[in-house]
C-alpha cells in the first residue's frame, strides 16, 4: 500500500459526495453551506474558506488524532456532525483512503488537563498544517486568540462568547469545553 499523506486525502475528499442530501430535489438554500451560513454570523464567501479548511483539519486529524481545529473550523465540525449520513459517508471514504476502519472523534476538553493538551496539540496541528499544505490561511486562529479567556463567535445570528461555556477547576481555573 501507498504511503499517504494529508494533502493526498484532502485531494481525494469530493465536496460534492459528502455533503449531498438523499433527496432528489433540495434547493440550493438548504445546502450544508447555506445551512451553516444561515445559522452563524459568517459571510457565506468565508463560510465557503471555513469548510475547504474543515476538509484540510479531517485530513490531518486521519493520520494524526490529537490534532486540534480552530474556532471557526470547530463551528464547521459540529455542523457536520448533525448531518449523520455525510459524516458517516466521510469516514467511510477515510477508511478506504488509509485502508482501515477509523471514526474521526470529536473530543472537547472536560478539565484543565484536557484544555491544557489541546494548548499543545493546537500548536502541533499549526506546525502539521505548514508542512502539509503550506501557510497557514486566516481561518487559523493564533495561539493567544485560540485559547484566550473570552473568544467571541457567531452561533444561531446572535454573538455568544465561549465564557459562558467554561467549567471551572477545583483550583478555579477556567476550562473551555469546547476546544476541539
Amino acid at each position: 500500500m501507498a504511503i499517504i499523506n494529508a494533502k493526498t486525502i484532502f485531494s481525494t475528499l469530493d465536496m460534492n459526495k459528502l455533503f449531498i442530501f438523499e433527496e432528489q430535489n433540495y434547493e440550493i438554500e438548504f445546502s450544508f453551506i447555506n445551512q451553516f451560513y444561515k445559522n452563524h454570523t459568517i459571510p457565506l464567501e468565508k463560510c465557503e474558506r471555513i469548510l475547504t479548511e474543515y476538509l484540510r483539519f479531517i485530513s490531518l486529524k486521519t493520520l494524526f488524532e490529537d490534532c486540534v481545529p480552530s474556532t471557526e473550523i470547530d463551528l464547521m465540525w459540529h455542523h457536520h456532525l448533525t448531518h449523520t449520513k455525510s459524516y458517516h459517508r466521510m469516514n467511510t471514504i477515510l477508511s478506504t483512503l488509509v485502508g482501515k476502519t477509523i471514526f474521526i472523534h470529536h473530543n472537547p476538553s472536560i478539565n484543565m488537563a484536557c484544555y491544557e493538551k489541546h494548548k499543545t496539540n493546537y500548536t502541533e496541528t499549526l506546525e502539521l498544517y505548514k508542512r502539509e499544505f503550506g501557510e497557514l490561511v486566516n481561518i487559523w486562529d493564533i495561539m493567544e486568540d485560540r485559547f484566550s479567556k473570552t473568544i467571541t463567535i457567531g452561533i444561531h445570528n446572535k454573538v455568544k462568547e465561549l465564557s459562558d461555556k467554561v467549567l471551572v477547576d477545583k483550583d478555579k481555573k477556567l476550562c473551555y469545553w469546547s476546544c476541539g
